[in-house]
């Protein structure tokens, strides 16, 4: 993803300046999905929530669970990001 960040990036620059808001979106798109998988694959991103059936069973007993919320800003980010990539094309 970092990649592709770099790559729209360095494509954005190909480009006449009134068209480069694209690429800038797009590269945005890319770059919060690179943090968010970076931050998942490094176990950064996640908080504990208390459970609320506490249960006997040795392989799911705990007290709290965990919660992933970079899961949950990587859909937002990524349902409205192609909608602005498509509003500066309405005039």
């Amino acid at each position: 993803m970092i990649t592709s960040t770099i790559a729209f990036m360095g494509l954005a620059l190909t480009k006449p300046r009134q068209h480069r808001i694209f690429h800038y979106i797009t590269a945005m798109i890319t770059m919060v999905a690179s943090i968010a998988y970076f931050s998942m694959a490094s176990n950064l991103g996640w908080t504990g929530i208390a459970v609320e059936f506490i249960r006997d069973d040795p392989e799911v007993r705990g007290f709290y669970r965990e919660i992933f919320y970079v899961r949950l800003v990587l859909p937002v980010c990524h349902y409205k990001a192609p909608i602005t990539n498509l509003l500066p094309q309405i005039h």
